[in-house]
């Protein structure tokens, strides 16, 4: 008697934590599909108890996300063409100086590809000569001074009469984003 009460005790503490350990190795797999990209992934409804609510959780945070996802990529999208559209030249600098924003109207107001300006430090892509101004006036928006002046740029041979606005980007908690510069 003794035995099966053991056996049956045994048997029962497995049946339950198998009942518990099973919808958290899910969710601890699901967190992972998530987290590498997979925002379809769904976990198979456990039931009504506080494990299956959280699943449930789980899934409809997975949709969410899923959707805000797909609405960032669409806002993404409409600003990379409004960018590539304008007739101003647009450069953004990160904080630490390198180069996130340079659309077509820059490459040909500055005469620079974007590829050879984008991910490189401002230093090093306004180091030429013709391009110092814009370097003193990326130094001066770091500073904290807001630009608007006009610049005269001699490129290829050519006089370019360039009016460069520039400012710093800044958070909702007033952090520092870099700068933004308009030509």
């Amino acid at each position: 008697i003794t035995l099966v009460i053991i056996f049956a005790a045994v048997w029962c503490g497995i049946y339950l934590s198998k009942g518990i350990t099973v919808p958290i190795q899910k969710l601890a797999e699901g967190t992972h599909q998530v987290a590498h990209g997979n925002w379809d992934y769904k976990i198979e409804a456990g039931g009504d108890d506080e494990l299956g609510v959280l699943t449930n959780s789980f899934n409809q945070m997975t949709a969410d996300l899923k959707q805000i996802k797909l609405e960032l990529e669409r806002r993404g999208t409409v600003v990379q063409t409004l960018l590539a559209n304008i007739a101003a030249g647009v450069v953004s600098v990160d904080p630490a100086g390198k180069i996130t924003t340079w659309n077509k109207a820059a490459e040909r107001i500055l005469g620079v590809p974007a590829e050879r300006a984008v991910g490189r430090y401002y230093h090093d892509v306004f180091r030429a000569e013709p391009l110092r101004a814009i370097r003193e006036i990326v130094d001066s928006v770091k500073n904290g001074d807001n630009v608007e002046q006009e610049i005269k740029l001699s490129l290829h041979e050519q006089l370019r009469n360039v009016m460069a606005c520039g400012a710093t980007l800044h958070d909702d908690d007033g952090s520092s984003l870099g700068v933004m510069l308009f030509l």
